[in-house]
């Protein structure tokens, strides 16, 4: 090869790996962040319109209840919450391990531009402020958006989770949020750092 050709794979090889690590940046790895769930195992779930509806959200916590995890779901809508067991899976009961951020919380979604997202169940703010992780959101705005109780602040979902309401701060902790396929072959909602 010649030395120019060398030259322009090695400044576009730069460029990529400089785009790479921005997209990758945004992306909390502050808490670990673990978490997939089989759409097709659990067709009555809100979860399996979620990432293709904007504008929905639901809160996601996974429980351990008699030995089985149970994927808990609040809908922003003001629907029921769902108590999902994981008993008929073995794969999804005690292979998976489950690490849902800061303090057991995930709010999943798909936001008005139609971008699968996931933030942080907690205030991004107040963990960084006071070092503990127990600033739980509330629905705020009919589900439009989440608040702290603690300080007030008031975050956008559809805006990169941003502080909108309430002294200024940083967004809140986001994670990589995409539908894949499972072991089985079926679809997944999967959120990660």
């Amino acid at each position: 090869m010649t030395s120019r050709l060398m030259q322009f794979i090695y400044m576009v090889s730069a460029v990529l790996l400089l785009v790479a690590c921005k997209a990758d940046s945004e992306y909390s790895r502050s808490y670990p962040c673990h978490f997939i769930f089989f759409t097709q195992h659990h067709s009555e779930s809100v979860l399996n319109g979620i990432l293709d509806n904007p504008g929905v959200f639901a809160k996601v916590s996974v429980q351990k209840k008699s030995g089985v995890n149970h994927v808990i779901v609040e809908p922003n809508t003001g629907g029921k919450s769902e108590d999902i067991s994981l008993a008929g899976s073995a794969i999804e009961n005690t292979q998976l391990v489950y690490a849902m951020g800061a303090n057991n919380a995930l709010l999943i979604g798909c936001d008005t531009n139609m971008k699968p997202v996931a933030f942080d169940g907690q205030c991004a703010n107040c963990l960084e402020t006071y070092s503990t992780s127990s600033f739980p959101l509330t629905w705020s705005d009919k589900g439009r958006k989440v608040a702290c109780a603690k300080c007030g602040r008031v975050y956008d979902l559809n805006a990169s989770g941003i502080c909108v309401e309430g002294e200024k701060g940083r967004a809140l902790y986001q994670y990589r949020a995409y539908m894949g396929t499972g072991y089985d072959g079926t679809p997944t909602i999967n959120v990660a750092n």
